[in-house]
């Protein structure tokens, strides 16, 4: 039999262990919920073209896209804060309103690149369409999808 304080440390040892492993495995779930916010069924019919299944960016994200044509659609999840960066002052970037989307919903354009800000109560998401190179028509995909994340939320 071991003395005490080897057998101490190796329960400590199993224990940090297990805190390891409990902790990635909570991490991958957030990560699998980001991309359970949206279907590939409903990213494709947004986009007109069909799309693999998501993929996790991060702890933050998820972003799906198509072979042919190649566009990527990728949305980040935070919260109010996390909203108020993502809208703040940026060199460049030209800003409106968007209404009708929930408590606070915001566009951004920079060059043919628009993104979609939305805030809901305490959650916030932002949402970009890579690929298409008309703005007005990235908006509008984004738009669909915003309205499909807020159902989930």
């Amino acid at each position: 039999m071991r003395p005490i304080s080897q057998r101490h440390s190796v329960i400590s040892a199993l224990s940090a262990l297990l805190l390891c492993a409990a902790a990635q495995v909570g991490s991958a779930q957030g990560t699998a919920g980001r991309c359970a916010v949206l279907t590939p069924a409903a990213v494709s019919s947004a986009l007109g073209v069909t799309v693999d299944a998501g993929k996790p960016i991060f702890d933050y994200g998820c972003s799906w896209q198509s072979s042919e044509p190649h566009i990527i659609v990728s949305i980040s999840v935070g919260d109010a804060a996390k909203y108020k960066t993502w809208t703040g002052s940026v060199l460049g970037v030209k800003k409106s309103s968007v209404s009708g989307l929930s408590d606070d919903a915001v566009t951004g354009t920079l060059g043919s690149l628009t993104s979609l800000w939305v805030k809901h109560g305490k959650n916030a998401f932002q949402l970009r369409v890579y690929g298409v190179s008309d703005p007005t028509r990235q908006l509008a995909i984004e738009k669909t999808l915003a309205r499909d994340v807020l159902k989930q939320l």
